[in-house]
């Protein structure tokens, strides 16, 4: 008769530890190392398949003419647009095997820091994706910096768009621009406490009524593909808030919190791993999306910066537009069903999108 061994555990598993430790790190760094979600309202509603977005839109030019802050207008001059959207789930794996698993500390930290990081990668660049997708943007202006954002922040406020952080407008660009902006603006560029704190990281100072906001990854950039030479382009963001207080993109994915956590040890491996040599951890978020709810209070414009910026390069695109919505029958109710927008990459490890 086999003796038996009381008391032995057999190692082919994450132990519960671990997982929490993963767990907590994922959800620490999408609170600490966000950057677009500082800038976004967020939906919480309950769990489901689709985002909607009802959006309150005065309709009548005499009202919207009368219209003043803290004063609620006519509702028989508002009309009620929803807007819909699929939501997305997004996560990702890694493996691991017997040999890792004699060294838990290493383990654990490299799949907290891979795993959180990815998630942040996927949500913030579905929230990025939201931003670029505004139909406002920049008009081509010459002259002084001054000049420029004292043009934007008029065109700001005939787009009905508030202040969004410190009772200012918020300019969000790369480093080649912002050093222009630094150079011209001299001391007069003040700092906030208020503001560091609201946009922390990346937070310059405050000028001409706007909070300059740094942003040197690499969505901000992008290969123009014209053929003579490398041509890069930097992406300008100024936001603005709607009139009802919310920032133009609304968000679903409460922060990152509800991020599962499924590990799958050495014993459970399916026929990609016959001899069950292999155990998976992953993190995955189900339904997350965004959506720019508000367009008019988001410009944008690509500045050519392919020669380290050169002296007469200058904003340019289309000309600055009110957003209007054209409407059938005052207090009527319309969809807009848009394709969700994700920047989300993609691996062996990834899991698929809806």
């Amino acid at each position: 008769m086999p003796t038996t061994i009381p008391n032995v555990i057999k190692h082919s598993d994450l132990p519960m530890e671990s997982i929490t430790y993963i767990d907590k790190n994922i959800k620490v760094v999408n609170k600490t190392e966000a950057f677009w979600d500082k800038f976004v309202s967020h939906d919480k509603t309950p769990k489901c398949d689709t985002i909607k977005y009802r959006k309150q839109v005065l309709v009548d030019p005499v009202a919207i003419a009368k219209l003043e802050e803290g004063i609620i207008p006519d509702p028989t001059k508002i009309r009620v647009v929803e807007f819909k959207d699929s939501l997305l789930n997004v996560g990702s794996y890694l493996k691991y095997t017997r040999e890792n698993l004699n060294n838990l500390d290493d383990l654990s930290e490299m799949a907290a820091n891979q795993l959180a990081h990815e998630r942040l990668y996927d949500l913030e660049n579905i929230k990025f994706a939201a931003f670029k997708g505004t139909t406002c943007t920049f008009t081509k202006t010459t002259g002084t910096w001054q000049a420029k954002l004292l043009a934007l922040k008029t065109q700001m406020m005939k787009n009905k768009a508030k202040p969004a952080a410190d009772g200012t407008f918020l300019f969000i660009a790369p480093g080649e621009i912002m050093s222009q902006i630094l150079t011209e603006a001299g001391e007069k560029m003040q700092g906030s406490e208020t503001g560091a704190k609201i946009l922390g990281d990346g937070y310059i100072g405050t000028y001409c009524g706007f909070s300059f906001v740094e942003r040197d990854d690499g969505e901000m950039y992008h290969d123009t593909g014209e053929s003579t030479s490398l041509k890069h382009n930097a992406y300008v963001f100024v936001i603005g808030k709607t009139e009802y207080g919310e920032f133009p993109v609304k968000a679903r994915d409460f922060a990152g919190q509800n991020a599962e956590v499924i590990n799958n040890g050495i014993s459970s491996s399916d026929k990609n791993d016959p001899l069950n040599q292999f155990g998976t951890i992953g993190s995955r978020i189900d339904g997350v999306g965004a959506k720019l709810i508000a367009p008019e209070c988001v410009l944008k414009a690509e500045i050519d910066i392919t020669n380290d910026f050169v002296a007469g390069n200058d904003l340019y695109g289309a000309d600055l537009k009110e957003i209007k919505v054209e409407v059938s029958s005052v207090g009527a109710t319309s969809t807009t069903e848009d394709k969700p927008t994700t920047a989300s990459k993609t691996d062996s490890g990834k899991v698929p999108t809806k």
